[in-house]
């Protein structure tokens, strides 16, 4: 193959000079090193988080982790740590043991984000030992090492057991977290479906009813899209544009491919008809996608916002879900007929996946409040009124907490500061911000002024020693798996008929 590729491209320019197949996995490799040695920096950081996701094309499956972390200059960082050739059956232990094969770094990790399948869940559910192997070596050390008590014969055998189990201490993975964005797409999806058959309404029902029709009938369109190249061209003549089809693995994808029938509303019989499709949208299926968008709408900010990666922090999980809480109960309170059933039915599912975290309690999402209170343009600006001094009072308690771990008062280099592309944070906080001043002086009083501050940018964190340690270290993960899925979306490129023959190792 290499050989007829040289010919060829020598018919086309004979001055041409290809490189081999020999040289261009050199230079993959020599590349690959490179790329290695720039990563060496994560090897002196304190806290990384991972992602992770399992893919398969071409009858081969793959695991792919990427890792996270933050520099002193608040500049997040992104690697990929793995992606290696997953053989066999996806099984919570073979994923244990491939995902714990770089020992280096699986002690640095703050947290691990997959999405939501049961094989991931149960991996990290059954491979920590923070949860069950710590509790049953620390009651065992204390058996043993009591002073002045001689070992008898039940002590000796829970030595042995001490023994054993510290040798099997290997198989322990980081704390888990599910994906955000995927929970969500679960709530608009699954959650949505199952929630309006619940709500016990005639016109709930109807509500479900007009939904399948028209999604249906949109299904058909979208399907004869892509499986026709004269009805794609013929639709694109009419609409200016081609068509978006909703993929199962693209978040979202069913909200922006209705956007954009909705937005060629006046063309959309026409590019019907081209399409074939026997029966065409009805006046009031089309009003339901009208406001099937207005329902889906929070949901999908939410989703975009949290699936980022570069300018994104674990402390907006909070404050987003919240907010999408709040836009939800809005149009609950709305006279369209068919969004309102909608909100009702993903308000429901969204406080049923994430009552921890909406409740803002403080044992069961000490994380997420945490993160957000340590981010310069949250603090306790999005906490409810009810729940602020409360979350106060723990700020303080926890920030006390980790006076130990703070080991200098010395200003760090400048950072860049939070400048998200659009106006995200102008739509999720709405607060008056009194001002304060910055100080070297004692905790509770640094804490205080740090909230009152009203200095947005992450920078401002360097004269709050204690708070600076504490947003790296909560603020490290990200709410999202979207990371590992995007390596998977260039892994198409790779999984093609010539590209599959590549060895593992060169892989």
């Amino acid at each position: 193959n290499t050989r007829k590729s040289t010919r060829s491209t020598r018919r086309l320019n004979s001055s041409a000079s290809p490189p081999t197949r020999k040289t261009l996995t050199g230079w993959a490799k020599n590349d690959f090193d490179r790329k290695k040695r720039n990563s060496k920096p994560f090897w002196n950081v304190l806290w990384v988080c991972a992602t992770a996701d399992i893919w398969s094309a071409r009858r081969k499956s793959f695991l792919g982790v990427t890792c996270h972390w933050i520099d002193q200059n608040y500049k997040r960082h992104s690697v990929l740590l793995s992606m290696k050739r997953f053989p066999g059956k996806h099984t919570a232990d073979r994923i244990a043991e491939l995902f714990f094969r770089p020992t280096n770094w699986i002690t640095k990790l703050r947290l691990s984000f997959t999405d939501n399948g049961s094989n991931f869940v149960k991996a990290f559910r059954d491979c920590q030992k923070e949860l069950h192997l710590d509790l049953e070596l620390d009651d065992l050390e204390e058996e043993l090492f009591c002073e002045n008590e001689e070992l008898d014969e039940n002590a000796i055998e829970a030595q042995d057991t001490f023994a054993r189990l510290e040798e099997q201490s290997y198989a322990s993975l980081p704390p888990h977290y599910r994906c955000v964005s995927h929970t969500l797409s679960l709530v608009a999806t699954k959650d949505l479906d199952k929630e309006l058959d619940l709500l016990k309404d005639k016109s709930a029902s109807t509500c479900k009813k007009v939904m399948r029709s028209a999604l249906a009938k949109c299904s058909a369109f979208w399907n004869k899209n892509g499986r026709s190249t004269q009805t794609a061209e013929a639709v694109t003549a009419i609409l200016g544009r081609s068509v978006i089809r909703p993929v199962v693995t693209r978040w979202n994808s069913t909200f922006d491919a209705v956007q954009l029938l909705l937005e060629k509303l006046e063309h959309i019989d026409a590019a019907f008809d081209a399409a074939q499709i026997k029966k065409s949208l009805t006046a009031q299926e089309k009003e339901f996608l009208k406001e099937y968008n207005m329902a889906l709408q929070p949901i999908a900010w939410s989703l975009d916002k949290l699936q980022g990666e570069n300018c994104m922090f674990f402390g907006f999980t909070a404050p987003v879900l919240l907010k999408c809480d709040q836009k939800l109960n809005d149009l609950i309170n709305t006279d369209s007929p068919f969004a309102k059933f909608m909100a009702m039915a993903l308000k429901k599912g969204l406080s049923k996946r994430f009552e921890k975290i909406l409740s803002l309690n403080i044992e069961t999402a000490r994380s997420e409040i945490l993160s957000a209170i340590c981010m310069p343009c949250f603090k306790l600006h999005w906490v409810p009124n009810d729940k602020k001094d409360e979350l106060k009072r723990y700020f303080v308690a926890e920030a006390n907490f980790w006076k130990k771990e703070v080991l200098g008062n010395s200003e760090s280099e400048k950072s860049q500061d939070l400048k998200p592309a659009d106006d995200f944070l102008e739509d999720l906080l709405d607060f008056d911000i009194s001002d304060g001043q910055n100080t070297k002086i004692d905790l509770e009083t640094q804490c205080l002024q740090y909230l009152q501050s009203n200095d947005r940018s992450l920078e401002s964190l360097n004269i709050y020693p204690i708070v600076r340690e504490m947003f790296f270290k909560f603020n490290t993960a990200l709410p999202s798996s979207a990371p590992a899925e995007r390596v998977f979306s260039y892994g198409g490129m790779l999984f093609t008929k010539t590209d599959t023959n590549e060895s593992r190792k060169m892989f």
